[in-house]
């Protein structure tokens, strides 16, 4: 799991470096590229929130009878919890590339 994680966050930090790169020598100005990101994240969030909304009804009315599905109830718990995370972190860095 360490190796998947870690392969994973490697990833991550090679999209975001690419990212910063292409934009630096694009021919594109930098407000066009910033309003394009603006509108990509907003676009994200929403479906992030749409799904979440349809995701959030469901994790409270799982009754649990045993182990398994106690853990699986852990781990539908976590998940809601990383996605508010996720969603929240996406909020803030949609209202500071707009400016806000």
């Amino acid at each position: 799991m360490q190796k998947r994680s870690s392969s994973i966050i490697t990833l991550l930090v090679g999209l975001a470096l690419g990212t910063l790169v292409g934009m630096l020598f694009s021919p594109t100005g930098g407000a066009t590229i910033r309003g394009f990101l603006v509108y990509q994240c907003r676009k994200v969030l929403q479906n992030i929130k749409r799904m979440f909304t349809h995701m959030a009804p469901f994790h409270h009315d799982i009754t649990i009878d045993n182990t398994a599905k106690a853990a699986s109830q852990e781990v539908i718990e976590r998940t809601v919890k990383k996605a508010k995370k996720i969603l929240e972190a996406a909020e803030l860095l949609s209202n500071q590339l707009d400016g806000k």
